[in-house]
């Protein structure tokens, strides 16, 4: 009623607002219910994902951009020595993009190129010619299977080098400019690479070409060491190849053989910035205050407060652990009470990477070698290979683990080993490995994983991929066992 008694014209009308109320709160509570279980699932991934990186970061395996190059120069000596981590410039010419590359391995250059290749009465003479007489002032050299040819004979060249070691001695032959030649014993030795081993045995699968060197050092001195050196002769006995594999690899008028062949890897080591460490800053992102596009790939050591951190390397008892994955370091505190009484800076030595892409028409310096009128002629371009997928990490892991279901004895574990090597990138070559087979069987007798081929042309491939996987196995487990190949039988 109004003042005057009278009904109002408004209807008075009570509203129920208890099911409206009810959606809304009940969508609340069902979007918060989402969020909440998606922020626990995100951490619980970031949890194993970070476990897996600190105890299994040799499974993680990224490779950087890497290169193969000739160097052409005029040595006056013998040959000329190059550390591991030279520096290297590289200027993508197109983009105008600047890149640090290092050497990953000693580096031997030599005055001399490979004038021929003879193969007679069961010795590979390998000729090789200074051009002009040299000073005698070192005793080993590299060689290369001519790493040109890979698109022409490709695994041929790994298999043929396989065969040569297993006969490591040879003679080398040296002639002189007052007209005497006198022989000498030498061995081959491999290459190594300073890169982790598990990232080698990665490297030998996606690039093979990085495999093609050795090197030739001297078991004598020569007695002629005061003369200069005119020419070369490496013999190599290969009487106990066969002729076809022999006529395989020599048949080609290019030549089989290279001297001054320089592998670089875009990783170069610095700084990076301090950080300002404190409760909610338990991941320590890695930055290089001079390159934007560094991307950290390992750390070497730690500094806290400007002091070195010795305990880094333990990792039972570090607090600080580099995850890959992420470029970080996370901080575990020992004590929290204590750690959060003293303000903390931390930096660190770390190998680095760039994370961006170039081309392939590249120039390529540096002041290695004192030589004004050197050059570099670009021969193999890689790109980056990222870390493995973590779904792939946790079947590995199992595989190290338990050695029952998946083992390299059995043909699935053996494939997915493969699989996780190859990675997104190369899953091409685990494609082509798995046609190239017919099957894989374990004799327990022998101890040998027999290995089926369907074709005798894919013998070359198979065996190389077959003692990557290998040698993979053997790095990371007690697991040691012999390759067999068989073609059609």
């Amino acid at each position: 009623m109004n003042k005057n008694g009278n009904k109002s014209d408004e209807l008075e009308v009570e509203v129920d607002l208890s099911e409206a109320h009810y959606q809304l709160l009940s969508s609340a509570f069902e979007e918060l219910s989402d969020n909440i279980q998606s922020e626990i699932q995100q951490g619980l991934r970031e949890e194993r994902d970070y476990r897996l990186s600190r105890y299994n970061q040799n499974l993680l395996m990224p490779i950087p951009k890497h290169l193969l190059v000739k160097a052409k120069h005029s040595l006056k000596k013998f040959a000329v020595d190059i550390d591991v981590a030279q520096q290297y410039q590289v200027e993508d010419v197109s983009e105008k993009k600047r890149f640090n590359y290092t050497t990953q391995s000693q580096v031997i250059l030599s005055a001399f190129d490979v004038k021929n290749v003879d193969l007679a009465s069961g010795r590979l003479m390998v000729e090789l010619s200074a051009g002009r007489a040299v000073v005698m002032d070192a005793y080993s050299f590299d060689l290369w299977l001519n790493p040109e040819l890979w698109g022409k004979l490709n695994y041929r060249l790994l298999r043929f080098k396989r065969l040569l070691f297993k006969n490591p001695h040879c003679k080398v032959k040296l002639s002189y400019d007052n007209g005497v030649s006198e022989y000498c014993n030498a061995r081959i030795e491999e290459i190594q690479y300073t890169l982790g081993l598990n990232d080698r045995v990665r490297l030998r699968l996606i690039s093979p070409e990085f495999d093609l060197g050795f090197k030739v050092v001297f078991e004598d001195i020569p007695t002629e060491y005061e003369s200069t050196v005119v020419e070369m002769e490496c013999l190599f006995d290969v009487s106990s190849f066969r002729q076809t594999e022999l006529f395989d690899v020599t048949a080609t008028k290019e030549p089989l053989f290279a001297t001054n062949i320089v592998p670089l890897f875009n990783l170069y080591e610095s700084y990076s910035s301090a950080q300002k460490l404190d409760e909610k800053y338990d991941k320590i992102p890695l930055l290089n205050p001079e390159d934007p596009n560094a991307k950290a790939i390992s750390v070497k050591q730690v500094w806290v407060n400007n002091n070195l951190y010795k305990e880094y390397y333990n990792h039972t008892v570090s607090e600080y652990v580099f995850h890959k994955h992420v470029g970080k370091l996370t901080y575990y505190p020992k004590n929290l009470t204590e750690s959060l009484k003293q303000s903390k800076k931390v930096f660190a030595k770390v190998l680095w990477t760039q994370n961006i892409s170039h081309g392939n028409f590249l120039r390529v310096s540096s002041n290695a070698l004192a030589a004004s009128n050197i050059r570099y002629d670009l021969i193999s371009s890689k790109s980056e290979i990222g870390i493995n997928s973590f779904r792939y990490i946790n079947r590995v892991v199992q595989i190290f683990r338990t050695f029952s279901d998946l083992d390299i004895r059995e043909q699935d574990g053996f494939l997915i080993a493969l699989k996780f090597l190859c990675g997104e990138e190369y899953v091409d070559l685990y494609r082509r490995f798995k046609l190239a087979i017919d099957r894989i069987q374990y004799n327990r007798v022998a101890n040998e994983l027999n290995i089926y081929i369907k074709q005798a042309g894919n013998l070359a491939f198979v065996g190389h991929v077959a003692e990557i996987v290998s040698e993979f196995f053997y790095v990371n487990s007690p697991q040691s066992i012999e390759i067999k190949m068989c073609v059609n039988c």
